[in-house]
């Protein structure tokens, strides 16, 4: 029975090689039947020929001297079917004990599938090994016990010691002592619950300095759950970490100096408020007196004095123009200019320019040019200072054009609450290098020092223009070629909003200008480009050239998203995202940086929101804009809460509010809710019943319609950092139930929902 049901090949035969017996499992492999091969000599019959003469010699010399292979031990050897293949088989052979001529059976066994699996693994071993040596990371693996048993070649380079040194515990040996008892503890965490290792710690390098290193280890488990191995890596981030440092200490600086700057601002601007103040309580009285001088020796007629006393008033006029722009560059730099509002005719204001401004165009024969949108009757702002602003830029293309044209346009742009009004004043004139365009709106500096005395002034006009549009919600920009002339732009809000005071530090974020992108870059063609990419994809976009100006428009006008350079003469774009983070007006932000360098980790390390390379595609700048700020049409909010009283709490507040509530206990009816009425917003707790947030925030990013639906997590949870990796570039805002008063909870969530919702 055993030789019948054996799932190996059993042969008998006799001393000269003759086959006595052969059973099923036999037939089976060989594909030879028992009848066929009966008697026959088994070397002729599944040896291969080149195998043939070896097998006669030693089964001959076996017999004769009883040498050979020890009976009962197994060998590889190969073997032939009837059809000729030929494949490996392991042979074990054992002599019958008997009286007269021995006999053997033998045991044979088909192992192809094992030589298979032997090479697999070996291959496999040899792309494991290939791998490991071609990354640049330290690669290692360890036993269940947290015992190293394989480092990578790149390991052994960089301790110059063998590899058997640091398998086993040598790896202690060459962390850095205030590092080694976090790392300890983090690598026995992880042992005693089998949750990933990840820690950041210093390394000794062969030549004793160390290097900084992010080590990761992940567990392989088997079928039972049981750990059978972990797989590690260690990452230099040296780099990094001199980065990180030198921005730390870059801000530190930056801020040291800005406390200095802001204060000496301040003693600067409230010494030139006083003596702007003391300087025109006298010159009111020159100018008045003159005036009043004039008219009475013209009654007395001693004429001959008039011309004297008009050059009187004259000086005493330009002087008191003077005091006067520095007066309203203190009154501004110490927050204390004031905007009057109303709503005004444009066209009287523009002839009111064109004839106070006429003598000087003629002056030096120009011809003014005006024309005004036909759309653009109206305009809510202050009369006065946008007339001033004007002023300041037709006077300056006159003063510097000789005999050609000066040209002031206004129209409009956009519709409804962000409609903008746009003046533009063009020359023909002498026009401005780059050089000379980057220091145009600093205060107290003429570009043009030769020519300061020909054209007068003090330097502060346009500085003052650039500050009167920024109070007003606007901004102002020049584009100018030398020889042919400049270009200034204004952009005013059509309905210029009172300027509202910042939010304390503790206050929730401010509403964000709905649909506005604020593009930062100091190259004018990169600017160009991605505001009309964005202009075509339905954003508002306003525009800075540097890091300084963008971080005050982002202040005034609360954009959506910030589009940044990273290479910037001052404040670049790593600095931006810092203070960005840092600013209680404008945290919470997304900044997206768009630059030749690439280096998105380092990007992602500092806090940027998106990461894309120049020249910029427009497709994926949109996509990228898109994650970050989807348009609200409606107010529709869905709580995802198990707690009953949480819950009618919740809807209650929000209810009292433009918001449409939704409710739903757990994550399943969260889903089946998205699927029939999908929300503005979720307000997700995290820990629930059947699917908890966690599950719920997965769902969303598998369906394409859901992804882009703004979630705020709201948990009493303890958020650990694996949980935030989970919810990292998912979720809006997060907020915690414990820890502080319901009415703080409470009012944080309406200006998110608000925020949201807008």
């Amino acid at each position: 029975a055993v030789f019948q049901s054996s799932l190996d090949s059993i042969i008998g035969i006799d001393h000269e090689g003759r086959i006595l017996d052969w059973n099923p499992a036999a037939e089976r492999v060989f594909g030879f039947s028992r009848q066929e091969v009966l008697h026959r000599e088994m070397g002729a019959l599944i040896v291969p020929d080149q195998f043939r003469e070896a097998h006669r010699s030693g089964l001959a010399h076996h017999l004769e001297t009883g040498e050979g292979p020890v009976l009962g031990q197994r060998v590889e050897l190969t073997a032939m079917r009837r059809d000729g293949t030929m494949f490996p088989m392991e042979l074990a052979v054992h002599e019958i004990p008997q009286s007269g001529p021995s006999r053997f059976v033998g045991t044979i066994r088909d192992i192809t599938e094992r030589k298979q699996f032997e090479t697999a693994l070996v291959q496999e071993r040899e792309r494991f090994r290939l791998l490991t040596e071609a990354l640049p990371q330290h690669v290692w693996t360890a036993l269940p016990d947290g015992t190293l048993d394989f480092v990578n070649q790149r390991v052994i380079e960089f301790f110059g010691r063998p590899g058997p040194q640091i398998i086993g515990d040598g790896w202690q040996e060459v962390i850095h002592p205030g590092d080694l008892p976090t790392v300890a503890q983090r690598w026995g965490h992880a042992l005693e619950t089998g949750e990933p290792y990840e820690v950041e710690f210093r390394l000794r390098r062969a030549d004793g300095v160390f290097c900084w290193h992010l080590g990761r280890a992940l567990p392989m488990r088997n079928e039972d759950g049981e750990i059978v191995r972990w797989f590690g890596s260690n990452s230099d981030i040296t780099d990094r970490k001199r980065v990180e440092q030198a921005l730390r200490d870059a801000k530190e600086a930056a801020e040291t100096a800005r406390g200095s700057a802001e204060a000496a601002n301040q003693a600067k601007s409230q010494f030139l408020a006083n003596v702007s103040h003391e300087l025109r309580t006298p010159l009111n009285a020159v100018i008045g007196y003159s005036e009043m001088l004039q008219e009475e020796v013209e009654e007395a007629g001693h004429s001959h004095f008039l011309p004297d006393l008009q050059k009187i008033n004259a000086a005493g006029r330009h002087l008191l123009g003077l005091i006067n722009d520095v007066l309203d560059l203190s009154k501004i730099e110490a927050g204390k200019m004031e905007l009057f509002l109303e709503t005004f005719e444009l066209a009287p204001m523009l002839t009111d320019i064109t004839d106070v401004v006429g003598p000087l165009i003629s002056q030096r024969g120009n011809r003014i040019e005006v024309e005004q949108d036909p759309a653009l009757l109206h305009c809510h702002a202050d009369r006065m200072k946008v007339r001033q602003c004007l002023f300041n830029l037709v006077s300056n293309a006159a003063k510097f054009t000789d005999n050609g044209t000066v040209r002031l346009t206004a129209r409009k742009e956009g519709t409804d609450e962000h409609a903008q009004v746009i003046f533009e004043v063009s020359d023909t004139g002498v026009g401005m290098t780059p050089e000379q365009v980057s220091r145009l709106f600093e205060s107290f500096v003429q570009v043009d020092e030769s020519g300061a005395k020909r054209h007068g002034g003090t330097g502060l006009g346009l500085a003052i223009t650039r500050r009167l549009c920024e109070l007003m919600g606007g901004h102002v920009s020049v584009v100018s070629t030398p020889g042919e002339g400049s270009t200034f732009t204004i952009r005013l809000p059509l309905h210029v909003k009172p300027p509202s005071d910042a939010p304390d530090a503790d206050a929730p974020p401010p509403m964000r200008g709905e649909g506005l992108v604020l593009v930062i870059d100091d190259d004018p063609d990169a600017r160009d480009l991605i505001q009309r990419n964005l202009e075509r994809g339905g954003y508002h976009v306003a525009t800075a050239t540097n890091g300084e100006d963008g971080l005050r428009l982002a202040r005034d006008l609360h954009p959506v998203v910030i589009v940044c350079d990273v290479m910037m003469q001052g404040v670049d774009g790593w600095e931006v995202i810092s203070i960005v983070q840092t600013d209680p007006v404008l945290h919470g932000t997304p900044v997206i940086l768009v630059t030749i360098v690439k280096d998105k980790n380092l990007g992602y390390t500092l806090g940027a929101a998106g990461y894309l390379t120049k020249p910029v595609d427009r497709d994926e700048l949109l996509a990228e804009i898109a994650r970050h700020y989807v348009p609200q049409p409606g107010g529709r909010l869905l709580i995802v809460e198990d707690d009953a009283a949480t819950r009618e709490l919740l809807r209650r507040t929000l209810e009292s509010g433009p918001c449409e509530v939704l409710e739903a206990t757990n994550g399943k009816e969260a889903l089946d809710i998205l699927a029939t009425t999908p929300p503005d917003a979720i307000l997700l707790d995290l820990m629930m019943p059947e699917m908890d947030g966690f599950e719920v925030v997965e769902a969303l990013q598998e369906r394409e319609e859901w992804r882009a639906i703004p979630v705020i997590v709201l948990t009493a949870k303890t958020i650990t950092q694996t949980d935030r990796q989970r919810l990292k570039g998912y979720v809006e805002n997060l907020g915690l139930k414990g820890g502080r008063d319901k009415e703080d909870v409470l009012a944080d969530i309406q200006a998110r929902v608000r925020a949201l919702t807008h």
